[in-house]
């Protein structure tokens, strides 16, 4: 595969998956060990918005989220492992 061609591919799996969870229950995990759960609002590029069902929003920088979990997984154990 050139470069090229992986460049412009860059983002689009992750962009999919967003898209795929928009108004769904997804729980961040984040660099710190806290995990937050809430209702996708939106995605942009740097930012991540939740609401957590308690009258707030949370905007939640990219750059601080570890992975993220569709649905309401709660076990606490990394997906895939």
């Amino acid at each position: 595969m050139s470069e090229k061609k992986l460049i412009e591919t860059w983002g689009l799996r992750a962009a999919a998956f967003y898209e795929r969870c928009e108004g769904e229950t997804i729980i961040v995990h984040l660099m710190s060990g806290e995990a937050l759960r809430g209702e996708l609002l939106g995605v942009d590029r740097y930012d991540v918005t939740l609401d957590p069902g308690d009258g707030t929003t949370l905007l939640v920088p990219k750059h601080a989220i570890v992975y993220v979990v569709l649905g309401g997984n709660t076990s606490g154990e990394t997906p895939g492992r």
